[in-house]
């Protein structure tokens, strides 16, 4: 299911899998949440680097501190991954495929420190469940508007550093896709 959406809306295909949005954005928000407090152990060092820069500390040092502050975040990052797929990749048999969305899973968080360490915000909005006219409230009703709300604690939770210093994370994201057309 997509979620994207014009801001504001919610993306049709949320409304025919109301449970699954909830659930995808809900882990969405959850490892955000893991990626940024695993960065935010690393804006010291931001925050010494920018100083030893100004003192014009030669490149090659500066690079070694730029290596480890990556290395810490990979680390942090390959751990999330292990608990995701301990968490959700049980029932998948095939090592392969396992191997394969851990990758991917990678991936995704590393994409989404890069981008915290540049500076940007990741908004995560749950919006409430249109209202039916019966005046009954079903149990599936209940479980969603539980999960809507844990989305909003972990989205009001999530507080970003101020943008500062230079980007220090340059971890590989996706790589380049090989033309399949010959």
């Amino acid at each position: 299911a997509s979620l994207r959406a014009a801001p504001g809306r919610v993306a049709p295909e949320c409304w025919r899998n109301w449970p699954l949005c909830f659930g995808m954005g809900g882990r969405f928000a959850r490892n955000t949440q893991r990626v940024l407090a695993g960065y935010k152990s690393l804006l010291e060092i931001k925050k010494l680097r920018a100083g030893l820069e100004e003192q014009k500390i030669p490149k090659s040092t500066l690079a070694e501190i730029d290596k480890h502050a990556n290395s810490v975040m990979e680390e942090t990052i390959r751990g999330i991954a292990d608990e995701i797929m301990s968490e959700h990749g049980k029932t998948i048999a095939d090592d392969g495929r396992r191997h394969e969305l851990k990758a991917g899973i990678i991936f995704a968080l590393r994409e989404i420190a890069n981008r915290i360490d540049r500076g940007f915000s990741i908004e995560i909005r749950a919006l409430p469940q249109p209202n039916t006219n019966s005046g009954d409230t079903k149990p599936e009703d209940v479980e969603e508007n539980r999960r809507i709300d844990k989305i909003r604690v972990i989205s009001n939770n999530l507080k970003y550093p101020e943008p500062g210093a230079a980007s220090l994370l340059s971890l590989e994201e996706r790589p380049a896709q090989k033309d399949s057309k010959k």
